[in-house]
């Protein structure tokens, strides 16, 4: 009995939609003009070369599944994961130490003016500045989205500020999933990571990614205003992307909430 035309067309327009559904992301950028570095999403993978060049080179898987996130150190060959448990540690590691600093700051305002000039010859000036409180330590970082807009590699974006305790920190040009024609499901897992990053800017070796907290959109553009590194989108490529990308290598696996006792 032959097949009816109409059931290959359902069938070749199944297909399509569904091999559309399973296309990947690689964003892919230059910094400064010279070193690649790549933004892949797969599924509920996601893996980001995001900065340090040849002489740091730092990586980050996440799994949006697990809620994980691996950190990975290429120059020393460490991994250090972090997840929900992570947070929750350093969470309660900062009430402790608020708790102390409050408790030392009453009996900094209890002294005798002699015993407290005595005291205040002791300090470091962060130190002193920091028990007298200046009211910016616990302060949040705060986003300004500009009105500026820009045109990056023929791309549509628009001016993200990252200010941190009054000074900016970082400058991100975002563009809408619609403009790079993303797939949604990669785009959802990227604002997962994005979210994700944004518990973690008080981690150990999470401090750099505190602006991803505040990313809502595909970033073009990334700007280290401490370092003056600038990462600039290349290419975004919409093609199946090898499970080798987001394998883990076999690192040494370390605690980042552990003390460093030896730095290298």
């Amino acid at each position: 009995m032959p097949v009816p035309t109409q059931l290959f067309v359902i069938v070749a327009v199944c297909f399509c939609i569904g091999s559309a559904a399973r296309a990947d992301t690689k964003l892919t950028y230059t910094m400064n003009g010279a070193e690649t570095f790549h933004i892949a999403i797969r599924g509920n993978l996601v893996r980001w070369d995001f900065g340090g060049g040849p002489r740091d080179p730092m990586t980050i898987v996440y799994d949006n599944k697990r809620r994980q996130l691996d950190l990975i150190d290429e120059r020393r060959k460490r991994i250090y994961p972090i997840n929900d448990a992570t947070i929750a540690a350093q969470n309660e590691r900062d009430a402790r130490r608020q708790r102390a600093l409050e408790s030392a700051r009453r009996d900094y305002r209890n002294m005798s003016p002699e015993r407290r000039r005595a005291f205040e010859k002791r300090m470091q000036p962060w130190q002193l500045k920091r028990l007298q409180g200046n009211g910016s330590e616990g302060r949040d970082g705060t986003t300004v989205r500009l009105g500026t807009k820009a045109t990056i590699n023929g791309y549509p974006c628009q001016f993200v500020d990252t200010i941190l305790n009054d000074r900016p920190k970082s400058q991100v040009c975002v563009a809408g999933r619609d403009v790079v024609n993303m797939p949604k499901a990669d785009y959802a897992t990227l604002m997962a990571m994005f979210r994700f990053l944004g518990t973690t800017a008080k981690t150990a070796r999470m401090r750099s990614t505190h602006f991803a907290r505040h990313l809502e959109g595909v970033p073009l553009q990334l700007k280290d205003n401490r370092k003056g590194k600038v990462q600039t989108i290349k290419s975004i490529a919409l093609s199946p992307l090898s499970d080798d990308a987001f394998k883990l290598p076999p690192y040494e696996r370390i605690d980042p909430m552990a003390r460093r006792k030896n730095r290298r």
